[in-house]
């Protein structure tokens, strides 16, 4: 980044918060309404994966719930064939977020000379 995009910067956070167990399996969720948080175990060779997906990611993407834990599966490294086994397997995690932005412009605003 060059001091002339300085200005368009903005800084995003979310807020995670009321985690709770999935209890109907890994479609148990509202696309853009929970963020997600997968892990399982593969057996051959024995090893456990996880990855998260914010709330909004899924709705940016446009995909559907299969679609979304289908590429979770994959950031979480797994290379192996996704089946109804390791669908099965997965234990979710849902979640929701508060999301507050600050433009650089606005920061710039509230910043005094120290």
């Amino acid at each position: 980044i060059d001091l002339a995009e300085v200005a368009h910067l903005q800084v995003s956070v979310s807020v995670l918060s009321g985690f709770e167990d999935a209890p109907d399996g890994p479609y148990d969720w509202d696309i853009g309404v929970h963020g997600l948080i997968i892990n399982f175990v593969a057996s051959r060779p024995k090893q456990n994966f996880t990855a998260t997906y914010l709330p909004e990611i899924p709705k940016e993407q446009r995909w559907s719930r299969h679609e979304c834990i289908t590429s979770l599966v994959r950031k979480a490294g797994y290379t192996g064939p996704i089946d109804a086994t390791l669908l099965n397997s997965i234990r979710l995690t849902r979640y929701r977020t508060t999301k507050t932005s600050l433009s650089y412009a606005d920061y710039a605003k509230g910043v005094t000379d120290v």
